[in-house]
């Protein structure tokens, strides 16, 4: 104990308090402790950092996978499965309207000697709609069918060369804008046209 009176400071456990000071637990004492470091403590701070170095390169390693793979997944989705899916899509589309407008009459006919001549009898006003409907939904399928060969080069790729696929979107865009220019006549070009489409795209006639 070092002086007198209530501002004695008081030794013991490693601190010092002062005696008669109003914030004294029940003994009259405050404690201010000090802890003293043991000889094993001074070594566990440099354990401790190669334990987070450790932690650190296991979450970089176990991070970096991850992220190859959720990368890998959304190139394929947007580069690949998506747009197979929607080549997939219009080829059922051309399927389905070659086959509705398979018995729309032409206006026109290429007779033997090459002339061409108008239809007997004459188309009706509802049949010239439906021929001109039909030549506006082929070219827009035409259109459609070439976005997909030119823009899509990886998708592209697959459907021509996969084994059980094996389609060829640019030719058969070809046929279908050929197909559209010549739907309101019966001649050898529209024929053509048709087969061009139906073996690019694997349509069984």
């Amino acid at each position: 104990m070092h002086g007198n009176g209530e501002g004695a400071l008081l030794h013991g456990g490693g601190g010092y308090a002062r005696a008669g000071d109003p914030r004294t637990p029940e003994f009259g004492v405050v404690i201010f402790y000090e802890p003293k470091l043991s000889e094993n403590e001074g070594v566990l701070e440099p354990r401790l950092s190669k334990w987070n170095a450790r932690m650190s390169e296991s979450a970089i390693t176990s991070v970096i996978p991850a992220a190859v793979a959720t990368l890998l997944t959304w190139i394929g989705a947007n580069f690949v499965g998506g747009p197979i899916r929607k080549f997939i899509d219009l080829r059922g589309d051309v399927i389905k309207e070659l086959a509705q407008y398979a018995n729309v009459r032409a206006r026109l006919k290429e007779m033997p000697s090459g002339a061409i001549v108008e239809q007997q009898p004459p188309l009706t006003d509802q049949e010239k709609e439906r021929s001109d409907e039909a030549r506006e939904v082929l070219r827009n399928l035409a259109a459609e069918m070439k976005k997909f060969a030119e823009n899509e080069s990886l998708a592209v790729w697959l459907v021509r060369w996969c084994p059980c696929w094996r389609y060829q979107p640019a030719e058969a865009s070809r046929g279908l804008i050929g197909l559209s220019n010549t739907f309101d006549s019966y001649r050898m070009a529209r024929a053509h046209h048709k087969k061009m489409v139906e073996a690019a795209l694997r349509i069984r006639a």
